[in-house]
């Protein structure tokens, strides 16, 4: 949870696009597993647990060995099923790895913009909790278009928060740190 606002439209834009790009990947090695088990069996005419073990140390890329003799076609299936794994493979990870750089970067930068923010704040609120009360000056506050903080420790509002696009520090109001980072002077 990060304790400064970062765009919720972004991270579901982010989380989309990782959630597409891991389903065609599980979908194209779902399909490559398949493609390799059948023609195994058509091509060898091997039982269906040493196909599937074959399609998995080939696809990859174990490489322990060849679990029987192959054919010329058997082979050339092993080098497709090489190929086009490891490409699959490359994609998917590439994915994952984008996902998390990328959210870690807009964590970062949503942090950083947030307690900017904040610091040059000025003759601002600082709203102590975003219960029913706080909600109700933030409403106030956010009509009469005058700057706040809410300081707020409850995790299921801080997503709201978030939500919401409303500023907020994560800390309990008791705290002489937390308050100093709401700007208190």
């Amino acid at each position: 949870m990060n304790p400064f606002y970062s765009s919720p439209m972004r991270m579901r834009g982010i989380n989309e696009q990782f959630r597409s790009g891991l389903r065609k990947g599980l979908i194209g090695i779902g399909i490559v597993m398949l493609t390799g088990v059948t023609g195994y069996r058509l091509i060898e005419g091997w039982s269906w647990a040493d196909c599937f073990y074959m399609t998995v140390i080939t696809v990859s890329t174990v490489g322990y060995g060849e679990v029987h003799a192959l054919s010329g076609a058997g082979r050339t299936l092993t080098i497709l099923l090489i190929f086009i794994g490891v490409g699959l493979m490359a994609y998917c990870l590439t994915h994952l790895v984008e996902f998390l750089f990328q959210r870690s970067i807009t964590n970062v930068l949503g942090r950083k913009i947030m307690l900017n923010k904040i610091t040059k704040l000025k003759q601002h609120a600082i709203i102590c909790g975003y219960g029913r009360t706080g909600a109700r000056v933030v409403a106030e506050l956010q009509a009469a278009n005058k700057p706040f903080v809410v300081i707020e420790e409850n995790e299921d509002i801080i997503k709201r928060l978030d939500e919401q696009n409303i500023p907020y520090i994560v800390g309990n109001a008791t705290e002489e740190e937390i308050l100093e980072a709401a700007n208190v002077y």
